[in-house]
């Protein structure tokens, strides 16, 4: 019998030592950022702090989902996650940027566009240097810019950022201009709707909610979005839309919002065979219904909008799909293995690109089409399904970005995998190549970091599928009690 003033392990409310840590860990990331350049070169000394917090913070963050999985945060953790998870994106909310500039290029196509000129017709360099044609109020915009335009990476190629994603720039630029406070006020307001729609799906499935910290709670997630300000967060609500139409047989609206996703970022479209199996169930009527959607919605979100149109050399999904690599790694043993044996057969090794390419692109189709028509078993299954294909297009990335892995964090609340939440610790080496290209010691980065990176993820992929899928017992499911 216990004591009366004793609680049940499951009545407790033990968030333990690793939040506090952690929070102590985000207030120096918002002290360092304090009068940091977010323009390249980037300080040596930054980079070390910021690699090292990120760290510490995301073992603090596997200790943390831990103790989430034996269920010892009690009936009101969920209350504690949410709380802390907000303390720390309000730390990083006001930070200045400190390692990354892309936003530079948000800010831009977000003036543009809420000026209403076309962002994929003329590049900022094109702009900067008056080329003939370019209207003269796109000049002006420049000027009134008070530098930005001049500080976007990549100047020569225009604007990469599908249609979705640039009525979220505009939008900010609509708030207020030039600002990115309200650049990161647009994306809090879509990492609210994820919360909203994970606690919805935790609720659907009869999942633990505390679960939802392995979103809430991810410190690379917050980082990236809050600090770095990248805007793939935006695609979260549009997938978990998508999947919930999917779950109630709505196919061709579940297609309409996997559409939006990849309006954000092209690669949802490598879901739709998902969509399409799930209506071919109920018929051919719906199978053809659901084309139809995706054939119409796909002509007027991308064609209609001009994204696809415009080839040429200022192109960036030309630059992109063809030559862009950085930080990959199972890429990187396919170019490695092209470039040797190209030239056994006598053509040069510098196809090795876009073979490799080819050769990703077949084994993440063959690996879709193959997850796809595994029977489905239930609802929690199409979440897995949709893990497994989200974790094969980043993990045969050419371009294997920090910000890139945050792609998976929606579906792992579902499905926890220890292996690819370990990605929150190792990503952060990443950004240890700014630090020794500065140096002149980039072949440190690409020789050894990136392994370090990812060798232990795929042996803790091999140990996961040697358990036959089945997880460690600390990563159990917890379902609520019928």
């Amino acid at each position: 019998m216990n004591r009366s003033g004793d609680r049940s392990p499951d009545s407790q409310i033990r968030l333990g030592y690793p939040v506090p840590i952690m929070i102590l860990c985000f207030v120096g990331l918002y002290l360092i950022s304090k009068g940091v350049s977010s323009s390249p070169p980037f300080n040596g000394q930054t980079v070390i702090l910021l690699t090292s917090m990120l760290v510490i913070s995301g073992v603090l963050y596997l200790v943390q989902i831990h103790r989430v999985s034996g269920n010892r945060y009690g009936p009101n953790g969920i209350v504690w996650i949410i709380c802390t998870g907000i303390i720390l994106r309000i730390l990083v909310f006001f930070s200045n940027p400190m390692v990354e500039d892309d936003f530079y290029r948000y800010m831009w196509d977000g003036a543009v566009t809420s000026g209403g000129f076309n962002p994929y017709k003329y590049s900022p360099e094109e702009i900067l240097m008056k080329a003939p044609g370019v209207p003269g109020k796109l000049m002006v915009l420049a000027e009134e810019s008070n530098g930005i335009i001049e500080r976007i990476n990549h100047p020569h190629l225009r604007t990469i950022y599908p249609p979705v994603a640039q009525t979220a720039f505009a939008l900010a630029s609509i708030i207020r201009p030039w600002s990115i406070l309200s650049w990161r006020a647009v994306l809090l307001v879509f990492d609210f709707l994820t919360l909203v729609l994970l606690l919805k799906t935790l609720k659907r499935l009869e999942l633990h909610p505390n679960l939802l910290a392995i979103f809430w709670l991810n410190p690379l997630l917050i980082t990236v979005t809050y600090n770095s300000c990248h805007m793939d967060l935006l695609m979260f609500p549009f997938l978990l839309i998508s999947i919930l139409l999917l779950l109630q047989q709505q196919h061709a609206k579940s297609a309409v919002f996997l559409l939006l996703a990849a309006g954000v970022k092209l690669w949802p479209v490598i879901l739709l065979p998902l969509i399409i199996q799930q209506s071919s169930v109920i018929g051919i009527k719906e199978t053809f219904k659901t084309l139809c959607v995706c054939a119409l919605f796909f002509f007027l979100v991308f064609i209609a909008s001009g994204f696809l149109s415009g080839p040429g050399d200022t192109s960036s999904l030309g630059a992109y799909s063809q030559s862009w690599e950085n930080n990959s790694s199972l890429f990187r043993l396919i170019l490695g293995s092209t470039q040797w044996i190209l030239p056994l057969m006598d053509v040069h090794p510098g196809h090795g690109q876009l073979l490799s390419r080819v050769i990703a692109g077949i084994l993440v189709i063959g690996w879709t089409f193959y997850v796809v028509l595994k029977k489905t078993t239930g609802d929690y299954d199409l979440y897995s399904k949709t893990l497994a294909i989200v974790a094969a297009v980043f993990l045969l990335s050419p371009t294997q970005f920090p910000w890139y892995y945050i792609w998976l964090l929606p579906f792992l609340v579902i499905r926890p995998s220890f292996s690819l939440l370990c990605l929150t610790v190792l990503m952060p080496l990443y950004y240890l190549q700014y630090f020794l290209e500065a140096g002149g010691r980039l072949d440190i980065f690409s020789d050894v970091i990136v392994w370090v990176e990812f060798v232990p993820v795929w042996l803790l992929l091999g140990y996961e599928y040697l358990l036959k899928g089945k997880r460690l017992q600390t990563w159990r499911d917890m379902r609520l009690k019928r």
